[in-house]
């Protein structure tokens, strides 16, 4: 599912003082096209993709979804959307703690064979069984990651999924993003991931 921007300013304000994060900010990502949004610390990666998902809205610009227009849909149709057709993962690497791994990479979606792969592709499978409280940081950020794939999405959306990582679980999280690409999903990432820029079809620098 192809996701758009157009023309998207952001702008917060801090200490009383109006900063523009983006400024007519405009992209699309095409079925099968995987593309990684790079700059510095406060560049608006992390917006971008919040914009992208939905959960920021704009104060100028348009977002859509293939041919759905994000600010003239409902919220509960929205969230049909993301349901069925968006895998997502955040920054923070929500988990379930109180889930075991394999639990919480189900809550995406996909069937117990697909989340089984997953964990597997992931390096982890020998975590399956383990709540996911006991697991550490990368390990919570594969994990956030599996969830996110596990019901093969035709839109990726992910903010940092590397960032926690050391260079070869970084490798197995770029390795399934490629797949995701290879089948089809647009796929649209925020990174400082020298290795994942180099895998995506097209960087853009903000």
């Amino acid at each position: 599912m192809i996701v758009a921007l157009d023309g998207i300013d952001v702008t917060f304000r801090r200490a009383g003082n109006d900063i523009q994060i983006l400024n007519s900010f405009s992209l699309e990502v095409d079925d099968g096209e995987f593309v990684a949004l790079a700059g510095r610390s406060g560049s608006g990666k992390s917006t971008a993709i919040a914009v992208a998902y939905g959960r920021r809205k704009p104060d100028r610009g348009v977002t859509r979804w293939g041919d759905v227009e994000l600010a003239e849909t409902g919220e509960k149709e929205l969230q049909k959307i993301r349901k069925t057709s968006i895998g997502f993962a955040a920054q923070d690497a929500l988990v379930f703690d109180d889930l075991s791994v394999s639990a919480n990479v189900k809550v995406g979606g996909g069937t117990d064979e697909r989340c089984s792969e997953l964990l597997e592709s992931l390096g982890l499978a020998g975590f399956s069984t383990m709540k996911a409280g006991r697991i550490s940081g990368g390990e919570r950020q594969r994990v956030a990651v599996a969830r996110a794939l596990a019901k093969d999405p035709s839109l990726v959306l992910m903010d940092e999924p590397t960032a926690s990582l050391d260079a070869a679980a970084a490798a197995l999280v770029i390795e399934q993003l490629c797949h995701a690409a290879g089948r089809g999903a647009a796929v649209l990432v925020a990174t400082h991931d020298a290795l994942l820029e180099e895998a995506a079809d097209r960087v853009i620098e903000l």
